[in-house]
């Protein structure tokens, strides 16, 4: 579950780049709205890794999750909808 829940983030944090970057780029409003969402999904992010190394997965897990919905929010906040 951790595993994929990894993934699920890295895929997240892709549509980012993918979705975001002109609209970051021609609008500074937008790019510190996305960055301030990015900026707690990182966070979170690096929360569930250490939470992985010490053994606790079910932490982890929760973490990465929490951390997804973040950069939903980035991706929302910047004017597209994705479902999650």
């Amino acid at each position: 579950e951790y595993l994929y829940e990894i993934d699920r983030n890295d895929t997240h944090r892709m549509l980012v780049t993918m979705l975001l970057k002109e609209k970051m780029d021609a609008n500074s409003d937008v790019e510190t709205r996305v960055g301030h969402f990015m900026l707690r999904a990182n966070d979170l992010r690096t929360s569930a890794e250490r939470q992985a190394e010490a053994g606790d997965y079910a932490a982890a897990v929760h973490s990465l999750e929490e951390s997804t919905k973040e950069i939903v929010k980035a991706i929302r906040g910047a004017g597209i909808y994705i479902p999650g």
